[in-house]
């Protein structure tokens, strides 16, 4: 193999490295991401718990009133 081939062998494996680096970068700033989905879906999750509550209260008062207009009109 002459040094030209040998140079050009080295520079490919080190383009090549360079590539495998850039890929591991840009995984991590994937799997990153996906993290931050996950916790935002988490939060949600949390949002839509705290909706049901608030929507379960709103027709527990609903029923009171009813009934007191229900007791309104008996008296």
């Amino acid at each position: 193999m002459t040094d030209s081939a040998k140079l050009d062998l080295i520079l490919s494996q080190l383009s090549n490295m360079a590539t495998k680096d850039d890929f591991h970068s840009l995984d991590n700033k994937v799997t990153a991401l996906d993290n931050k989905v996950e916790t935002l879906g988490d939060k949600v999750d949390v949002l839509d718990n705290k909706v049901d509550t608030l929507d379960n209260k709103v027709e527990t008062l609903d029923n009171k009133v009813v009934d007191l207009d229900n007791k309104v009109e008996t008296l």
